[in-house]
């Protein structure tokens, strides 16, 4: 059982067909709780602009409230309009799906809108102005005082109009709350509030409504958000959030599904080298290695968003330290002492568990010790030798098996990324375009054991990674497609070597008009050829 029905089957949240449409027109999911899910996206947009919200001072402060309004306008595209109550945003979900990101992300937009410097956690020696905007992380977890923001009792001393002295007692503050109130703006973040105790939890309420607790205020210009796990579900520890809590604050269950973790993992490692090893793609088609947390399973290391990511950083760097070259077909580093599959599998284990492991350490090994230095070979001045071209054709053989298809698909985006590599590379944009196109076309385009799938996913990569790659390519009137004049040229190129009619008639148009999807591994798509076999 995994955490989406686990979660399910302990909230007796109600449970549509998965695959039903949504409002937005994306396939919907079984809901994991009653609370609404969101996607990371989703909740970020929220979370802004009731930050956003919050800050506007009620014409108390004009010259602010102008910078509040402009912000808006930017992120909405309509006027600002004041609202009686702004509610803090209480994040729900699994660990590791970005609930403490979403927090900073939405800070450091806000700083940005506001021309103010932002700054996370500063520590208790950091001097804060005006000019700042702080983001500070309260850790709830196991907190059982309220110390930590009501302050310990201090005596002081007040005078009374006749000239005489009486003692009280004050609460003296941690410097870091007192920061946040003396900064220009700021978020206080209560992570993993249901890790509290109860009283702690109930206590800070008017945190959320008011921004106050006994002797703190953290001022107009503060806003709480809290972020919370699973409790029994995920293994950690929680008091459950009372009733006055929850209707208290906007409750969001966050969720990243493998979709969204795909199209943000491609862009966030497109620049890097070795991009994502193409592992998002590979999670895309293999779900089951996506969100691995078993409720029912020990605590212990599994796949989520946050260790994935962890893990194709690892990837990438076992990657880097293994010779990966034409005619070497078992990358060693004599240095390190380690079997390139041997440290693949102390990485995967580590950080997405052994159920994920088993599939994460097949598709890097394959990718490393096969598909790499074939696509080198493929993209060298000579090509693929006979023997090259031989143990692909084993490999791929008929195309059919889903070992056989993975495989493909690894050479397919390895041979596609060294073309637009070649390409972005090149000081003229003619320069390198006829051998890359020329190259990319014999070793994907040509061979009559590659399905076309695999050959309009590879052209789809091949064009959305010159477009990242070189964004100068791109059209001013579409930036998602190539400026016609080069579409044009790469077409030239890719039709010196003999292809199918139909592919080139129909699917390169289509792949360079942008009308098929180009991180889609699947049939059905207009362009793609009837033939979804290897060619006759």
């Amino acid at each position: 059982m995994d955490v989406r029905s686990a979660m399910a089957q302990k909230t007796g949240a109600a449970q549509p067909a998965n695959g039903a449409e949504g409002s937005d027109g994306r396939s919907r999911k079984t809901p994991l709780t009653p609370l609404v899910e969101v996607t990371p996206k989703e909740a970020f947009t929220v979370m802004l602009l009731d930050c956003l919200g919050r800050l506007h001072s009620g014409g108390r402060d004009p010259e602010w409230d102008v910078c509040v309004e402009k912000a808006w306008e930017e992120e909405t595209g309509t006027q600002f309009l004041a609202v009686r109550t702004v509610p803090s945003t209480a994040l729900w979900g699994p660990p590791g799906h970005g609930k403490t990101t979403i927090c900073k992300l939405v800070g450091r937009r806000i700083a940005a809108h506001l021309h103010l410097e932002f700054v996370l956690n500063p520590p208790n020696d950091f001097v804060v102005t005006k000019r700042h905007f702080l983001l500070t992380t309260q850790e709830m977890s196991g907190s059982v005082s309220n110390v930590d923001f009501a302050g310990i009792p201090s005596k002081a001393t007040g005078n009374r109009e006749d000239g005489t002295s009486y003692g009280y007692m004050e609460k003296l503050l941690e410097r870091r709350i007192v920061q946040l109130r003396d900064a220009g703006a700021g978020i206080l973040l209560l992570d993993d509030f249901p890790n509290a105790a109860q009283f702690v939890q109930n206590n800070i309420l008017s945190i959320c409504e008011e921004g106050r607790f006994q002797g703190l205020d953290l001022g107009p210009r503060v806003m709480p958000f809290l972020t919370g796990n699973l409790g029994a579900i995920d293994g950690t520890h929680t008091s459950r959030p009372s009733t006055a809590t929850m209707t208290r604050v906007r409750n969001l269950f966050v969720y990243e599904d493998v979709d969204d973790f795909a199209q943000r993992t491609e862009l966030a490692f497109r620049d890097l080298p070795y991009g994502d090893l193409g592992i998002s793609d590979f999670l895309k088609r293999n779900a089951a290695y996506y969100d691995t947390l078993d409720p029912s399973a020990p605590p212990g290391p599994h796949g989520c968003p946050r260790s994935n990511t962890k893990a194709i950083d690892s990837m990438r760097l076992a990657r880097h330290m293994y010779d990966v070259r034409e005619g070497n077909p078992a990358p060693q580093n004599p240095k390190l002492g380690l079997p390139v599959r041997r440290l693949l599998e102390i990485y995967a284990h580590g950080l997405v568990g052994a159920k994920a492991a088993e599939g994460w350490v097949s598709y890097a090994y394959s990718l490393i010790t096969e598909a790499e230095p074939l696509a080198v070979e493929a993209m060298s001045q000579e090509g693929l030798s006979a023997k090259g071209a031989d143990r692909l054709k084993l490999l791929i053989g008929d195309g059919q098996a889903a070992e056989a298809q993975t495989f493909a698909y690894q050479f397919a985006v390895a041979v596609a990324d060294r073309a637009a590599g070649v390409i972005a590379n090149s000081r003229q944009e003619s320069d390198g375009l006829a051998f890359a196109a020329e190259r990319f076309a014999r070793a994907i385009l040509e061979p009559e054991f590659i399905l076309d799938t695999t050959r309009t996913l590879a052209l789809s990569r091949f064009v959305r990674r010159l477009l990242e790659r070189k964004p100068d390519l791109a059209d001013p009137k579409d930036r998602e497609v190539l400026r016609p004049e080069f579409a044009r040229a790469l077409v030239r190129s890719l039709t010196v070597v003999p292809l199918d009619e139909y592919f080139v008639r129909e699917v390169i148009p289509d792949v360079l008009s942008g009308y098929v999807a180009t991180t889609t591994f699947a049939t059905g798509h207009r362009g793609s050829s009837p033939r979804m076999g290897p060619r006759n």
